[in-house]
């Protein structure tokens, strides 16, 4: 008997091997946080079980990768992570401390340089709205410069929703986002 979550993972599985067990996506919002020496073994292991396995991408946040050594970050590049995902969302820091993002400008552009640096592709992802409109422009100028600094691989637009009575809607009568 078949349960609904082990027919998603049979098709998964189904597309992994009918795509050519290429590409390999490390599920976590910040799989970084484990160490170092760590993930190189993880990684390790899986381009022994996978081979043919081309890219391994991972999301990881920018206050961990800011943490984490040029050394270190240039040993789990070499152990097959070619790709990040970083969730920037603006590089304004009056937006990002709206948000409680938890992180600042100066530590978004380390890490995305850092990710640069150790040679692995870099995805940055930008949420324009966010900070509403009297930060519209601050979100703008910030986060271009930023990521002009960073020259990322790619860069991603997320649109922004927020359903009522999110932190992020307030609606105690302040600048709603």
């Amino acid at each position: 008997m078949f349960y609904k979550d082990d027919l998603q993972a049979l098709h998964a599985a189904r597309n992994f091997v009918a795509s050519g067990m290429q590409s390999i996506f490390l599920q976590d919002g910040n799989s970084l946080i484990i160490k170092p020496e760590e993930m190189v073994r993880i990684l390790e292991h899986i381009k022994q079980a996978f081979p043919r396995v081309e890219r391994i991408t991972s999301s990881a946040r920018s206050h961990t990768i800011a943490r984490i050594s040029d050394e270190n970050l240039a040993k789990i590049a070499r152990a097959g992570l070619n790709r990040i995902h970083i969730g920037m969302e603006s590089g304004s820091d009056a937006v990002l401390k709206k948000i409680r993002k938890g992180t600042d400008k100066k530590t978004q552009v380390l890490a995305g340089q850092n990710v640069k640096r150790a040679g692995m592709e870099l995805s940055e992802y930008y949420m324009p709205g966010l900070g509403g409109k009297s930060l519209s422009e601050d979100n703008a100028v910030e986060t271009a410069d930023a990521l002009n600094q960073i020259n990322p691989d790619f860069i991603r637009i997320r649109t922004l929703a927020l359903p009522d009575g999110t932190p992020l809607t307030d609606q105690s009568g302040h600048d709603p986002l």
